[in-house]
């Protein structure tokens, strides 16, 4: 069993109304109870672990593997029931986010997340924590810019929301800004309940001083009202409405 994994050094900017959370705060307590035997010299790399047979493998040199990055099939780390240790190499998005990252101004999109030094593609950015719930958990107090919904297919051809708001908790992934063509993608992770997180991943090699971005939501056309500034050569003018899918 292992614990205390998980680093995280950044914080909210002066001002911001938002409890800071390292992680996700989950709304029911459906475990998730695949777990595995593992030694620290298996490292959880192979068949022979539960929980990467659960997903096949999803990182190699710690970087997610492309058939994940590129939105086919979800995530499964191992979980703090395993008896891997920390050279355990299932366990990315559990030790925080990527310690290359600044929040900072973005112009007219307010605060953006930039990148400090060169990240590669397939590294872990952080979590896009928030309070996580299979019900709609937009009100009245919530801001929708904040509030992101998984739409997930399942094995058996059903599907399932997951929202997560950051309205009132969340992290840094919470300042990560739109882009029509994004730098970052979302990936669902699970390790410790049934419901997933959301990873963000490099989608391809990041440059020292750029902003990462991802797309707020995927789309067949759907637009809303707001005016989007991310300035891409791809730029559909406004901010997309629905689901990010999963997979």
């Amino acid at each position: 069993m292992m614990s205390g994994l998980m680093i995280d050094p950044y914080d909210h900017p002066d001002g911001v109304d938002c409890v800071y959370i390292a992680t996700s705060m989950y709304h029911d307590d459906e475990v998730f109870t695949v777990t595995c035997d593992c030694d620290g010299d298996a490292q959880c790399t192979g068949s022979s672990c539960t929980c990467v047979c659960t997903s096949n493998v999803n990182y190699e040199e710690g970087k997610l593997v492309e058939d994940k990055l590129n939105g086919r099939g979800s995530v499964f780390e191992c979980n703090e029931t395993c008896r891997c240790d920390f050279s355990c190499k299932n366990r990315e998005s559990q030790k925080g986010p990527s310690r290359d990252l600044e929040i900072a101004s973005s112009g007219a999109k307010g605060y953006g997340v930039f990148a400090r030094r060169h990240i590669l593609r397939g590294s872990f950015i952080c979590e896009y924590a928030g309070e996580i719930s299979l019900q709609n958990i937009r009100d009245k107090t919530s801001d929708w810019r904040y509030v992101i919904t998984l739409n997930e297919t399942m094995a058996d051809g059903s599907t399932t929301n997951t929202f997560i708001d950051a309205t009132k908790f969340g992290n840094v992934g919470r300042y990560l800004n739109h882009s029509c063509d994004p730098n970052c993608v979302l990936v669902p992770v699970r390790y410790d309940n049934v419901t997933p997180k959301v990873g963000i991943f490099a989608a391809r090699d990041i440059v020292e001083g750029e902003e990462l971005c991802y797309v707020y939501a995927q789309h067949d056309g759907d637009l809303s009202d707001t005016p989007c500034l991310c300035g891409s050569d791809t730029c559909k003018k406004f901010l997309p409405l629905g689901c990010y899918k999963g997979s």
